[in-house]
Parts: structure tokens; C-alpha cells; sequence
């Protein structure tokens, strides 16, 4: 350790509301997330107090009622998967009915981009903080078509005359579909990675860890949302 923060690690408002705007939606996000769980976890007021502090004279929640500002196709799945692992806590631990009514609208309106792809994780997260329709069927046919076989064979469906090629591509340069095929189609993947990418060149020589699929299965089985056998 060298007391340095990581590449992303910034939450500082004098960076936020300046030079790190662009970023300020999900790191805002992040740090109002870690302060809340942490005053649940220690009952210390000094995580409170800056929580509070960082809402009222630096407007992090208000940064975080604009998180998701990309649209579909030049999405960042990385900042998807950071925010929401944060909604999670935050919407679990705040009570406050003004602060819950920002943090859901920023959720609603990240799942309505998320949406189409089906994604049984953060349809679960948006199924359990909100009580609202999370596609819960959908997620649960995703699971099914998660293959068992997680090694990262290569993989190309771009080539296919049935895969409507979207006229974009993705972030990094891939081609990408307009819609997410089947997973079982896919690349082996994570919920970090673009799930409209086609193309996959490997060497054959990872293989997944299996968390992709076990850590929505049993949220999804804790929150009622999927029955044993069901995927």
C-alpha cells in the first residue's frame, strides 16, 4: 500500500465538481454508497456527517440523479457493474424519502438503457430495490443460456446473415449486433464486457470462475424472483 488511490478512486468534490465531471455521476454514486454502508456497519456519526456533507454543500446527490448519461452503444459495461453494486447499498440503507426518490429515479432511468439485454443481475438489483416488473422471466432464460462451459473458446458471429449489425460500434472499436443474441452464443463473458459484441479471437487458455452466473442465481432465488429448478 502506498496510500495513493487507485486509478478510479477519486471522490474528492474539489474533483468531482471540476476536473473529474464527466466521471462525477458514478463516483458520486460510489463514496455516497460506501459512506452509508459503512455508517450501518460502525454506527460511527462521522461517516454520517460527511455523507450529509458531500449531499448538501457539494450536491453529490444530485450528481448521482444524472449517473447515466451515454446512450446504447457507447456504453461503458465496467461503470455499469460499479453502479449497480452501489445502488444496492445505498437504496437498502437510505431512508430519508427525498434522498430515495433521487437515488430511484438514477436507477430506473440506468435500467431502462440495461434493460434489452437482459442481464439477471441488474434486473434482480432493480427488482429488489424498486418492487416493480424486473423482467424476472427474461433473467431466468439468461441464466439457462449461460453455457457450463466457461473457457473462452473464440468465438464470430458477425459473419451471420441473421445478426442485424449495428451501424455503431461498440466503445472499443468491436462490431457489435443490434440486439444481445443468445448467451450461450456468445463470448464467454462478465458483466463487465459488452454482451452486443460478436467477435471473440482467444487463445483458449482462461477460463471463467463461474461467479457471472452463481451470484444472480442465488439473488434471484433470496428475493423470490426465481424457484428452484427454474434456471
Amino acid at each position: 500500500m502506498n496510500d495513493k488511490p487507485t486509478r478510479w478512486g477519486v471522490w474528492a468534490p474539489e474533483y468531482l465538481n471540476g476536473p473529474w465531471r464527466a466521471q462525477r455521476g458514478l463516483n458520486s454514486l460510489e463514496i455516497l454508497a460506501h459512506l452509508k454502508t459503512a455508517h450501518h456497519i460502525t454506527g460511527e456519526d462521522r461517516y454520517a456527517d460527511s455523507y450529509r456533507d458531500l449531499i448538501e454543500v457539494h450536491g453529490y446527490a444530485e450528481n448521482v440523479r444524472k449517473q447515466k448519461l451515454t446512450l446504447p452503444g457507447h456504453v461503458n459495461h465496467s461503470d455499469d457493474e460499479l453502479a449497480f453494486i452501489s445502488y444496492y447499498p445505498l437504496l437498502k440503507y437510505e431512508d430519508d424519502a427525498g434522498l430515495r426518490q433521487i437515488y430511484l429515479e438514477s436507477l430506473e432511468h440506468n435500467w431502462q438503457i440495461e434493460q434489452p439485454e437482459r442481464n439477471p443481475w441488474w434486473n434482480y438489483i432493480y427488482g429488489a430495490l424498486t418492487n416493480s416488473e424486473c423482467d424476472a422471466s427474461l433473467a431466468a432464460a439468461t441464466l439457462r443460456e449461460i453455457p457450463v462451459d466457461l473457457i473462452d473458446w473464440p468465438i464470430r458471429n458477425s459473419h451471420r446473415l441473421d445478426v442485424k449489425l449495428d451501424a455503431e460500434r461498440g466503445r472499443k472499436g468491436e462490431l457489435q449486433s443490434v440486439n444481445v443474441l443468445p448467451y450461450d452464443e456468445l463470448p464467454a463473458t462478465k458483466r463487465n464486457l459488452n454482451p452486443y459484441s460478436l467477435d471473440c479471437k482467444t487463445n483458449e487458455t482462461s477460463e471463467d470462475d463461474g461467479t457471472y452466473y452463481l451470484l444472480p442465481y442465488w439473488m434471484g432465488r433470496y428475493y423470490g424472483f426465481l424457484s428452484e429448478g427454474q434456471a
